[in-house]
C-alpha cells in the first residue's frame, strides 16, 4: 500500500475531530463500562450480605446489554453520524471550490487520512470496553459465568466495531456526494433509516388497498408485508448491532460478513468520489450531476409515500371508515373504491409537487 497518510496530515485531522473524538468515548464509557461494571458490583455486594440468590432480572440485563439496548445505540448512531458529516464537511465541503485545490496534499491523503481517524475514533473505545468487560469476567467468573460467557463480548465486539464502521464510512461516503457541509450528513441519515421507512410507509398504503379484497386480499397483505419487512431488517444495516426477534433476521455472524464485505465497497467509493469531486460544483447540493436525478427521484418517491400515507388516514378518518369492520368491506366497496383512488391519486401528487419543488431548490444552490 502507498504511504497515503502523512503524518502532518494525521495531526491535523486527529486535532480537529478530538472533540467529537472525546465525546464518543465518554459515552461508550457512561452508556456501556459504567453500567457493566455497576452490575457486577451489585452481584457481588449481594454475595458479600449472603442474599445472593439466582436472580433472573441479571440474566434479562446482561442479554438485552449484550444483543444491543435501542437507547445506547441510537445516542451512539448520533454522535457516528456527526463523526462522519464534519470530518468531511469541516475542510473541504460547502466552501468555495479553490479550498480543496489549495491544500498540499493528494486526495488520496486526505480522505484515506480522514477514514482511518473516524475508524480509529470509533473502533477503539469499543476494543478498550471489551477488554475491560473481558478482565471484569475473568475476575468474577465464578458468578458471571452464570449470566454470560466470552463469546458473548466477543460477538459484542465484533458486530458493534462493524456497524459503527459501516454507519461513520456511509455518512461519510453521503457526504462526499454533497457540497453542503451539513446536508450529507441529514440526507445520510435519512438513507439509514430509508428501508425501515419505507416498509412503515408501504404498509400504510397497502393496508388502505387490502381494504377491498378484490384490489389486494388479506392473505395477499399478510404475505407481502411479511416479505418487506424480512427485507427491510436484513438491509438496515445500521441497526444489525440490535437483536430483533423475526424469522428472516440474519445470525451475527452472517451479519458480520455482509458488513465486512460492503465496508470496503464503501470505502472504494468514497475514495473514488472524493478524488472525482469536479471543484467548479463545491457547493452545490448534489457534486456530481449524475446523482441529481436519483436524489430528486429518491426524495419524491419518499415524500410521495408520506403525502398518500397522510391523506390516506384522513379521507379514512372523513368517511368514518373506523366505525366498521375492517377485515370485511364488501358491504361498503364504493366508499373503498373511493378512499383507494384520492389516496393513490394524493401519493401521486404530493410525489410530482416534491419532485418540482426538490428540482428547484438544486437548481437555485447553483447560482
Amino acid at each position: 500500500m502507498k504511504n497515503y497518510l502523512n503524518r502532518a496530515l494525521f495531526y491535523k485531522e486527529w486535532k480537529s475531530m478530538m472533540p467529537l473524538s472525546g465525546a464518543f468515548l465518554c459515552q461508550i464509557f457512561l452508556l456501556v463500562i459504567m453500567p457493566f461494571i455497576n452490575s457486577v458490583q451489585n452481584l457481588q455486594e449481594e454475595i458479600n450480605r449472603g442474599t445472593y440468590n439466582y436472580n433472573k432480572y441479571y440474566l434479562h440485563f446482561f442479554s438485552d446489554f449484550f444483543i444491543g439496548e435501542g437507547v445506547v445505540q441510537v445516542v451512539a448512531a448520533g454522535t457516528l453520524i456527526l463523526i462522519g458529516t464534519f470530518i468531511i464537511g469541516i475542510d473541504t465541503m460547502g466552501r468555495k471550490y479553490d479550498s480543496l485545490s489549495a491544500m498540499p496534499f493528494k486526495r488520496e491523503e486526505i480522505i484515506l487520512t480522514k477514514w482511518t481517524i473516524a475508524a480509529l475514533t470509533v473502533v477503539i473505545p469499543v476494543i478498550l470496553s471489551s477488554v475491560v468487560m473481558s478482565f471484569i469476567y475473568a475476575g468474577n467468573k465464578n458468578i458471571l459465568k452464570v449470566y454470560m460467557n466470552e463469546s458473548m463480548i466477543l460477538q459484542w465486539t465484533l458486530i458493534n466495531c462493524l456497524v459503527y464502521l459501516f454507519v461513520v464510512t456511509f455518512i461519510m461516503l453521503i457526504q462526499s456526494f454533497s457540497g453542503k457541509s451539513i446536508l450529507g450528513g441529514i440526507v445520510g441519515t435519512i438513507f439509514l433509516m430509508l428501508p425501515m421507512g419505507l416498509t412503515i410507509l408501504i404498509n400504510q398504503i397497502l393496508r388502505v388497498l387490502a381494504l377491498n379484497p378484490n384490489v389486494l386480499s388479506h392473505k395477499q397483505y399478510s404475505s407481502i408485508l411479511s416479505k418487506i419487512e424480512g427485507f427491510s431488517l436484513n438491509a438496515s444495516l445500521s441497526i444489525y448491532n440490535i437483536d430483533i426477534s423475526d424469522e428472516y433476521m440474519l445470525s451475527i455472524y452472517q451479519k458480520s460478513i455482509i458488513l465486512a464485505i460492503v465496508i470496503p465497497i464503501l470505502v472504494i467509493l468514497l475514495v473514488y468520489s472524493f478524488k472525482k469531486t469536479p471543484l467548479e460544483r463545491n457547493g452545490y447540493i448534489v457534486i456530481f450531476k449524475p446523482l441529481e436525478i436519483i436524489f430528486k427521484i429518491g426524495v419524491s418517491v419518499c415524500f410521495g409515500l408520506l403525502g398518500g400515507v397522510i391523506a390516506s388516514q384522513m379521507i379514512m378518518n372523513h368517511y368514518e371508515i373506523y366505525q366498521f369492520d375492517l377485515n370485511n368491506m364488501t358491504g361498503h366497496l364504493p366508499i373503498v373504491n373511493k378512499i383507494i383512488s384520492l389516496a393513490v391519486l394524493f401519493t401521486l401528487l404530493c410525489g410530482c409537487v416534491v419532485y418540482v419543488i426538490t428540482n428547484k431548490i438544486v437548481e437555485v444552490s447553483k447560482r
